[in-house]
C-alpha cells in the first residue's frame, strides 16, 4: 500500500499511474483486445512505445476512469492477461489490483475521407467520449527555439506522429467529424480543439474559429465544444469564439509563478507575456461566464504552494483551474525531469477538489475525462 492511497478508488489508481507510469513486459499484452491506437497528435512519454507496432491510447479503469499509458521500466505497476477469464488486470508489485480495459477502437478509425486520407489522421478519440482535433501540428515557438520546456510537439510530429495532418482545414475537419459522428453515434459528447502557437496570435484564433464554425454546423446540439489555445491579442475575438458556438475556453498558463513562467515557457513570455495573460483571463471570464473559463496548469513544474496559490487566484475571478500532470517526453527540454510524486499529486488533487466544491466548478469533460488530467476525477469526488 501507499500512504494516503486507496487501491479500491480508481481516481487514486489513476493518480499513481500518472506519477509512476506502467511497466509493460513483452509484446503480447496488446494482442488480446482491439483498442483505439495512439495516433500521437502531440506527444508521447517514452521511447519504449517504439517496441510495439500499436499502443492503446488509454487504459480504462473501473468507473470509466481514463488514464494515459506512460511506459516506465522501473514502475511497480504492470498489466497481466488472464486466460481463464480472458481479461486484463492491473497489478502492483505483482499483486492483482483490478480488472482494466483499453479505450475501445472507434468505428471511424481506418475509414477514409474523400481524399483517401484515413480519418484518424485528422480526428482522434481523446478518452471515451471526446473527439479531438489538433488543428495545427506545429508551433512557432519551436521554430524560434523557444518552446515550452515540457512540450514535445515538434519531435513527435517529426517521428511517431508524422502521418497526421499538419494543418487541418475547415472542410477536412467538417468531413472527418461528420464521418465520426455517423459511425460512432452516441459516443461523442465533446469536441476538443487545440493547436500549436502562431506568430500572429489573432491569426491563430481566426484559423481555429473557421474550423469551429465548420464543425459546429454539423454537430448535434448536445455535443459540447471546447478550445485550448494561445489567447488573442485582440480581446474582441473572444466574443467571436463564443458566438461561433464554443461552450468552454481554456488558456494554458502552465505555471502560476511569474519567474517560472518565464523560465519554462519562454515563447509564451516573449510573444504574449505573463501580465497580458492575467488581463485576457479576466476578459474571457467576463464573456464566457463563471465556470466556463479555465486556466490550465501542468502539475509537477512548480512547488505545491505556488500551484495552489494559482488555483485560488483564478477561482476568485470565476475561472476554474484545469490540471494536466507533467510527463517527461522524449525530445522535450525536460525529458530528464522526474514526474511528480504521488504525495505531491494527492495534495494538488485535494486542493483542486476544495476549489471545485466551494465554487461549484465542473470539469471540462464531466463524463469520461482525459488521459493526463485529474479534473474529471476531482469533479466526480474521488479525492474528497
Amino acid at each position: 500500500m501507499i500512504k494516503g492511497i486507496d487501491f479500491s478508488n480508481p481516481g487514486h489508481l489513476k493518480l499513481c499511474l500518472l506519477s509512476q507510469g506502467i511497466n509493460v513486459v513483452g509484446k503480447r499484452i496488446f494482442k488480446y483486445a482491439e483498442f483505439a491506437e495512439n495516433q500521437y497528435p502531440y506527444g508521447y512519454s517514452s521511447k519504449l512505445v517504439k517496441k510495439f507496432k500499436q499502443v492503446p491510447s488509454e487504459l480504462i479503469l473501473p468507473g470509466e476512469v481514463v488514464v494515459g499509458l506512460h511506459f516506465r521500466k522501473k514502475s511497480p505497476w504492470s498489466l497481466t492477461y488472464e486466460l481463464k477469464d480472458k481479461s486484463i488486470y492491473l497489478t502492483h508489485k505483482g499483486k492483482k489490483i483490478t480488472k482494466v480495459w483499453f479505450n475501445p477502437k472507434p468505428h471511424f478509425y481506418g475509414e477514409k475521407l474523400a481524399s483517401g486520407l484515413r480519418c484518424e489522421r485528422v480526428a482522434v478519440m481523446y478518452g471515451l467520449y471526446t473527439l479531438s482535433l489538433f488543428t495545427r501540428g506545429w508551433c512557432y515557438y519551436f521554430i524560434q527555439g523557444l518552446p515550452c520546456k515540457f512540450c514535445s510537439l515538434a519531435p513527435t510530429r517529426s517521428d511517431l506522429g508524422k502521418k497526421n495532418v499538419l494543418n487541418i482545414s475547415p472542410q477536412v475537419a467538417r468531413e472527418a467529424v461528420q464521418l465520426a459522428l455517423s459511425l460512432d453515434k452516441g459516443r461523442i459528447l465533446y469536441v476538443n480543439y487545440t493547436a500549436g502557437a502562431c506568430r500572429d496570435n489573432d491569426l491563430g484564433i481566426r484559423m481555429q474559429l473557421k474550423v469551429l464554425r465548420a464543425v459546429k454546423k454539423i454537430t448535434p446540439s448536445q455535443v459540447k465544444h471546447h478550445l485550448l489555445t494561445i489567447p488573442p491579442d485582440d480581446f474582441s475575438l473572444i466574443k467571436e469564439l463564443k458566438a461561433g458556438g464554443l461552450g468552454t475556453l481554456n488558456f494554458a498558463i502552465e505555471v502560476f509563478d511569474p519567474d517560472l513562467f518565464k523560465e519554462i515557457c519562454p515563447g509564451k513570455e516573449k510573444y504574449y507575456g505573463y501580465e497580458k495573460y492575467m488581463q485576457v483571463f479576466d476578459e474571457a471570464v467576463r464573456v464566457f461566464g463563471k465556470g466556463k473559463m479555465y486556466a490550465n496548469f501542468v502539475a509537477g513544474l512548480e512547488p505545491l504552494a505556488s500551484i495552489t496559490r494559482g488555483f485560488s487566484y483564478f477561482a476568485k475571478r470565476g475561472i476554474a483551474p484545469s490540471v494536466n500532470v507533467f510527463h517527461p517526453d522524449p525530445g522535450s527540454k525536460l525529458a530528464d525531469k522526474a514526474p511528480p510524486s504521488i504525495e505531491y499529486l494527492l495534495e494538488v488533487a485535494k486542493a483542486q477538489t476544495e476549489i471545485y466544491s466551494r465554487n461549484h466548478f465542473k470539469a471540462i469533460y464531466p463524463k469520461g475525462g482525459t488521459r493526463n488530467s485529474l479534473d474529471t476525477e476531482v469533479y466526480r469526488g474521488f479525492f474528497k
